[in-house]
C-alpha cells in the first residue's frame, strides 16, 4: 500500500536514483542501541545530496525529492545499519519545474564530503571521544560507502514500485527459516548469497535466533521512512502530480465496508470486488 502511494499519488514521473549508505563497523553498535542517529544521518545525506545537486546545476533555489528509509539488517540476519535513499535525479524549482542532472555528471562527488559529517552525530552525543573523530578522519577511505548505480528512468513505474519494496522490505522472509528439533538448530536460508561468506545459509542457535531478530526490531516511537527537501511535506505542494495509471471507480458497497476494510484494501491494490457475486449482487458475512 505504502509503495502504491508513493508511485501513484506522490512521486512526480521523473527518473531517479538508489543510493545506498553504509556505516562504518566502529559506528554501528552505535545505532543498535540509540534509533536517533538514523535521523541525524539521513538529515546530513539529504543536506549533502541537496548542495551537491545545487552545485551541479548551479542553482541555491533547487530541491531533489528525496526519500530515505532506515534499514539495520544484512542477508543473513546480521547486524548491519545502512540507509537506502531515493533520490529524484535532478531538482525541483520552486514552481514545480524539473532540472534533471547532466547525463555526464557521475555520482561519485558525494562520497568525498561524507566522511568528515558522518561521524558528527556519533561524536554529538558523547558517543566517541574527539579522538577517535580524529582518527577516523584521517582514514584513507573514510569508513562510510556511496552507492548509485540503480538507476530509474522516467515512465518506469513498475520497476519504481519495486525499488520501493526493497527500500522498505521486511527483514527476512518466512519461508527461509527451518527448526531442526533434534540438534536445537535454526537453519535460515536467504534468498540471495552473501557477498563475502559466499552462501546464502546461516546456522544459529535457538535462543541466539530470537536475539538476532530482536534487534531488528524497530526502535520505539522512531520513523522508520523520512522524507525530505521537495518531499517533505511543507513543500509537496510545489511538485507536479505524479503520473498515475486511470483507476477504475471503487464500487460504492465498499465505500462504507466497516469491519471489512480488508476487501476495500485488495480493491485498492488489485482492483478486485471480493465481494462482488457472479449473480450482480454482493457477499454478506453471517
Amino acid at each position: 500500500m505504502w509503495a502504491d502511494w508513493l508511485t501513484e499519488d506522490l512521486l512526480p514521473d521523473v527518473a531517479s536514483r538508489q543510493w545506498v549508505v553504509t556505516i562504518p563497523k566502529r559506528l554501528r553498535v552505535f545505532f543498535r542501541y540509540d534509533g536517533t542517529l538514523f535521523k541525524e544521518l539521513s538529515r546530513i545525506l539529504s543536506d549533502l545530496l541537496s548542495h551537491w545537486m545545487q552545485t551541479i546545476l548551479g542553482r541555491d533555489d533547487l530541491r531533489p525529492a528525496v526519500l530515505c528509509c532506515d534499514q539495520s539488517f544484512g542477508t543473513l540476519l546480521a547486524h548491519h545499519p545502512h540507509q537506502h535513499l531515493l533520490v529524484s535525479d535532478g531538482a525541483f524549482c520552486i514552481d514545480g519545474c524539473f532540472v534533471p542532472m547532466p547525463t555526464q555528471e557521475g555520482p561519485a562527488l558525494p562520497c568525498r564530503s561524507l566522511p568528515p559529517a558522518g561521524p558528527a552525530p556519533v561524536a554529538r552525543r558523547g558517543k566517541i571521544t574527539s579522538a577517535t573523530r580524529r582518527s577516523m578522519l584521517s582514514w584513507p577511505h573514510g569508513g562510510f560507502n556511496l552507492d548509485a548505480s540503480v538507476r530509474i528512468p522516467q515512465r518506469r513505474r513498475s520497476r519504481l514500485r519495486k525499488v520501493l519494496c526493497y527500500l522498505f522490505r521486511h527483514p527476512f522472509h518466512a519461508e527461509g527459516i527451518v527448526y531442526q528439533p533434534e540438534s536445537g538448530k535454526v537453519l535460515y536460508r536467504a534468498k540471495k548469497r552473501h557477498g563475502l561468506l559466499k552462501r546464502n545459509f546461516q546456522v544459529f542457535d535457538a535462543v541466539e535466533f530470537i536475539g538476532v531478530l530482536s534487534d531488528h526490531i524497530p526502535h520505539r516511537r522512531r520513523h522508520q521512512v523520512r522524507y525530505y527537501a521537495a518531499l517533505h511535506p511543507r513543500y509537496r505542494s510545489c511538485l507536479p502530480a505524479a503520473a498515475c495509471r486511470p483507476r477504475a471507480a471503487e464500487p460504492a458497497h465498499l465505500k462504507n465496508v466497516g469491519r471489512r476494510r480488508w476487501a476495500k484494501q485488495l480493491w485498492r491494490v488489485y482492483e478486485v470486488d471480493v465481494l462482488r457475486c457472479d449473480c450482480g449482487g454482493t457477499f454478506r458475512l453471517l
